[in-house]
């Protein structure tokens, strides 16, 4: 049962495509922060701000609603699908929100999906749903039914049944459950350090996902981490810092990540969040970051897991090859 995941702008907006053994259930897709365009700014631009560097593989979330993303195996010759006006081919079943801020929560890029046709829902936390309903895009197309809020330690679930290519049910269903892992204490940032746990299950299939695109505190996905394998890592793995007066630290980064991995089998570590980008705005002249590529990681990461580094339109697929 593969997992692929395509990166939509090199940073943490990534399209996760679960797919089940034959007539052992549905496919469901999911979209993961999408931000493709605009300045995403934290209170005021003059404050902080960033825009992306790296041009996404597509340019509106239109695209995902009526055609299909170029496979692993054509990943270089990727180009944004043509929409079809009114026609929605494989439109992502649920949309996943790590946080407020507006380059994980893009009020601009979100406001380009086709709601009206589409059934896809949201799930976020309170803090994103509360600023998802002061859109007025958002109000005037009665969109609150949409949203799903995750609370700790309160999985939500979303199921699809199967159907084969002459439109009959297959013998079975599958089913995607997720759930917001929050940082205890308020030194921590909650809002920013947090994690969204996926357990996709089709049958006697599992698959698990750790979403942290800031990284979180240990203490946050230990329980859920448990002992179980983990197919895919989301999590950064550069760490950035500002002083403890503007927040402290802003990516948790690689040696926070590595817990994870020494605790449980982890086969692939995707880094999230990581990618240049063009920032401005007073916070920056604090800023520290101290970079981990590849070859720094695999030298300080003892157990075996497999290293990803994506660009925006790259794909990889659990248990396979990064496109090439």
């Amino acid at each position: 049962m593969p997992l692929s995941l395509t990166s939509l702008n090199g940073d943490s907006a990534f399209l996760l495509t679960f797919t089940p053994s034959s007539n052992n259930g549905a496919t469901i897709t999911v979209l993961l922060d999408p931000w493709l365009h605009s300045p995403a700014s934290i209170i005021h631009p003059r404050f902080a701000s960033q825009s992306l560097i790296a041009v996404p593989v597509i340019s509106s979330l239109s695209s995902l609603a009526s055609a299909k993303l170029k496979s692993a195996e054509s990943v270089e010759s990727a180009t944004e699908p043509a929409a079809e006006s009114g026609e929605c081919k494989s439109p992502p079943d649920a949309i996943l929100l790590s946080q407020a801020d507006s380059d994980h929560c893009s009020p601009a890029t979100l406001s380009e999906y086709p709601w009206s046709l589409t059934p896809t829902e949201v799930f976020c936390s309170s803090e994103s749903a509360g600023r998802i309903r002061s859109w007025p895009w958002w109000r005037e197309a009665g969109l609150d039914g949409r949203l799903r809020i995750l609370k700790q330690k309160k999985p939500l679930a979303l199921t699809k049944v199967g159907f084969t290519t002459a439109g009959e049910s297959t013998s079975g269903e599958s089913k995607l459950e997720v759930e917001l892992l929050e940082a205890k204490y308020p030194w921590q940032i909650p809002s920013v350090h947090s994690a969204i746990a996926i357990t996709f299950s089709s049958r006697e299939e599992v698959i698990r996902v750790l979403f942290s695109p800031h990284g979180s505190p240990w203490g946050c996905v230990k329980s859920w981490v448990g002992n179980k394998k983990l197919d895919l890592l989301l999590w950064p793995w550069h760490h950035v810092n500002n002083p403890w007066w503007l927040g402290g630290e802003v990516a948790a980064g690689f040696e926070c990540g590595r817990k994870v991995c020494e605790a449980t089998e982890v086969s692939h570590w995707v880094a999230s969040h990581d990618d240049d980008k063009e920032v401005s705005g007073w916070v920056t002249r604090w800023m520290v970051t101290r970079f981990w590529g590849e070859e720094k990681v695999r030298e300080h990461l003892r157990e075996r897991v497999g290293l990803w580094r994506l660009k925006a339109g790259e794909v990889m697929t659990v248990g396979g090859k990064k496109g090439e």
